[in-house]
């Protein structure tokens, strides 16, 4: 998948930089994009970090529109062909209930860096020792989990291709992407050694939803 690129003026809401004319954007009611902005004051996320959070929650608010906006714009951007994978997700973006947004949390968010980090370093991939990891915060949540993507830095392609899911048969990653229930959430985008740059996303479900 190639990466999203735009000549379009921007600004900032926030510290979430969106496109400003002609943009999907323009399409989303205020109230909404606020609401997805989740991240806006939080400290310890980068710029990047905070708009995958932002992207996330718009799919998660508005899936049709989501679909409608800002996937369009990415898949006929970037030329991305119709398959199955495509096909599915606009099909459950389409009937996605309104799902409540993501909110940003330190503890789950120093499990993504260490583990970003050290795949960066050693140019692993996956989810090695998930159970290790999760281990001290897991009793504070539901469930947990965990996306990671590879080869990507610019938030939407990140969101756009976890949500794709292209080559995973189960879509795993949609399906932590778009689970219900109220979750918070920790995104860290490193260095990769072999991949240029990963990102991990993990979740962690709030109990008494």
């Amino acid at each position: 998948m190639k990466l999203f690129t735009s000549l379009f003026l921007f600004f900032l809401i926030g510290n979430v930089v969106l496109l400003q004319a002609q943009s999907p954007i323009d399409k989303w009611s205020k109230q909404d994009l606020e609401e997805a902005n989740t991240a806006k004051d939080v400290s310890y996320l980068s710029p990047q970090e905070k708009q995958v959070i932002f992207y996330w929650n718009l799919a998660r608010i508005n899936g049709k529109l989501f679909s409608e906006t800002f996937l369009k714009h990415y898949v006929d951007s970037a030329n991305i062909k119709n398959n199955s994978y495509l096909i599915s997700l606009k099909k459950d973006l389409g009937n996605l209930s309104e799902l409540p947004v993501l909110n940003p949390n330190k503890e789950l968010s120093n499990i993504a860096q260490l583990h970003a980090q050290k795949m960066g370093e050693s140019g692993a991939m996956g989810h090695g020792d998930f159970t290790k990891r999760f281990k001290d915060i897991k009793p504070k949540y539901k469930s947990v989990g965990e996306c990671c993507q590879y080869g990507f830095k610019d938030p939407l392609a990140i969101v756009i291709d976890l949500l794709i899911d292209e080559g995973i048969a189960d879509t795993a990653h949609r399906k932590i992407m778009l689970k219900k229930g109220k979750w918070d959430v920790a995104v860290s985008i490193k260095a990769h050694k072999k991949y240029r740059v990963n990102s991990v996303l993990d979740v962690g479900e709030v109990k008494g939803n």
